[in-house]
């Protein structure tokens, strides 16, 4: 629990996700509190050097690509989405250029 933070008067971020079972297509329905977002001096490098996956996504792109710049995190595997908008992709190839 060394990086989760309480944001005293903000509202939990939420989803609702409706799928077409003829299609399964997705239309998802969310919102997040601004005051949640992750900005890029609060990512504590002994954090992610120290992981063996780094999970990546739509959200505070600037703050994740510090993340996945840091020296170490191209050295294990990692895991990234694209926006709630999009579908969702993943790799995991350590020589993924960032």
């Amino acid at each position: 629990m060394g990086c989760t933070q309480v944001v005293r008067g903000a509202a939990t971020q939420y989803g609702n996700i409706i799928v077409d079972q003829a299609t399964g297509e997705r239309t998802i329905f969310w919102d997040r509190d601004a005051r949640l977002m992750v900005q890029p001096k609060e990512i504590k490098p002994a954090a992610i050097t120290s992981a063996r996956l780094l999970h990546l996504d739509g959200c505070d792109v600037d703050a994740a690509l510090v993340a996945a710049r840091l020296p170490t995190a191209r050295t294990f595997r990692w895991w990234r989405t694209l926006t709630p908008f999009t579908r969702t992709w993943r790799s995991s190839s350590p020589t993924s250029t960032i």
